[in-house]
């Protein structure tokens, strides 16, 4: 543990070095303090102290227009629900939702049917399930209607995953169990 001089006299030289460094001249006479530890005096400049300045008037910022002069902002209107994704909303919310890696193609044309479901094992889906439903042939149907058919298709997917076939009696009556007309 140091001793109390020999911090002082850490500290006085590095005090003294940083004042050398920055080019004020040092004292030559040594004074005693009065707990006798020798002390180095630094003449320091007397620097001259500044009179109090007057803050600056502050000009009050200008008023905001009326409210009535800004114009509301646009917002854009939402999209028209896609009877797409309501009737697979819809279907998923009935407890029959879309397995995971099945693709959902609505609207489609590459069926001439209402809806068709791929499983994977066809020429016309070699390794993928997906699901089509073919818009056009719908138009004039209710959505009801549509909702059955994207239900009567995942029911299609469902059977397949967990048998390994499907009919067109069983998707039926899959769809109609969870509230599909």
């Amino acid at each position: 543990r140091r001793s109390p001089l020999r911090r002082l006299a850490y500290a006085l030289t590095s005090t003294a070095i940083s004042v050398l460094a920055i080019g004020v001249p040092l004292s030559a006479e040594v004074g005693v303090a009065s707990d006798s530890i020798p002390v180095a005096f630094v003449a320091m400049p007397q620097l001259p102290i500044p009179e109090p300045v007057a803050p600056a008037p502050v000009e009050p910022a200008a008023p905001e227009p009326p409210a009535a002069d800004v114009p509301a902002p646009l917002i854009a209107p939402e999209p028209p629900p896609s009877p797409c994704s309501d009737a697979l909303a819809w279907v998923a919310s009935a407890g029959l939702p879309l397995p995971a890696g099945v693709d959902y193609n609505c609207p489609s044309t590459q069926f001439a049917h209402h809806g068709a479901a791929c499983w994977g094992n066809s020429t016309y889906c070699p390794g993928r399930g997906f699901i089509a439903i073919n818009m056009g042939l719908l138009e004039g149907t209710s959505t009801e209607y549509l909702r059955h058919v994207v239900a009567h298709e995942v029911c299609h997917i469902l059977d397949f995953q967990s048998t390994g076939h499907s009919t067109e009696w069983g998707a039926d009556a899959c769809a109609a169990a969870h509230g599909a007309p």
